[in-house]
């Protein structure tokens, strides 16, 4: 906000490259919207996780960006949570979520990992509802179901992509329709 959205690109593309160069080839690293990200670390550990979130807060730590006259010091926030199967994905990932929102509220710059028992039963009463919401859904078409599930987070990349993916397949069923032989036939 201080140096303007063209600095702010300058930064978040800087910190993502960064961190993509601290990442196995088999993670997964994500713009998740505006400035934040989101990091999957298949076959790790919290502990693990946390080692690795810590090492992307010293790396960009060390980090300064140049832009017109400034010399911008760049710090990060991380905030850690486990898959939990009894939270679905969403759940999961607003857990890590409420750790970041701990840090920035402790004075950033900060890994903090989400405690298991910080889970509370109402966080699992409404997984449930939309994990049964999800089952109940799973006979109609496969569009459909992202579609339960990601309705409430607009702009949520992984419904763009399945929207996209809905479009393209209405595409190419319609290509399928009238195919070389068929317009051939037809004139």
């Amino acid at each position: 906000d201080t140096y303007g959205h063209a600095c702010g690109d300058i930064i978040l593309k800087s910190v993502a490259q960064t961190i993509r160069g601290l990442l196995r080839k088999y993670d997964v690293f994500a713009r998740y919207g505006g400035e934040e990200f989101l990091t999957l670390l298949p076959e790790t550990d919290l502990e693990g996780a946390r080692v690795v979130a810590e090492r992307f807060r010293r790396q960009i730590e060390k980090m300064t960006v140049r832009y017109a006259d400034f010399t911008i010091k760049i710090t990060i926030t991380l905030g850690v949570a486990k898959f939990d199967e009894r939270l679905g994905a969403d759940r999961s990932i607003q857990m890590a979520d409420k750790a970041l929102y701990q840090g920035k509220e402790g004075g950033r710059n900060r890994v903090i990992v989400w405690k298991p028992e910080w889970v509370t039963e109402s966080d699992y009463e409404a997984a449930a509802i939309e994990l049964a919401t999800l089952k109940k859904n799973a006979d109609k078409p496969k569009g459909e179901n992202f579609q339960v599930s990601l309705d409430y987070i607009e702009d949520h990349p992984l419904k763009m992509a399945a929207e996209s993916a809905e479009q393209e397949k209405g595409e190419n069923e319609r290509d399928d329709e009238n195919s070389p032989e068929e317009e051939e036939k037809q004139s």
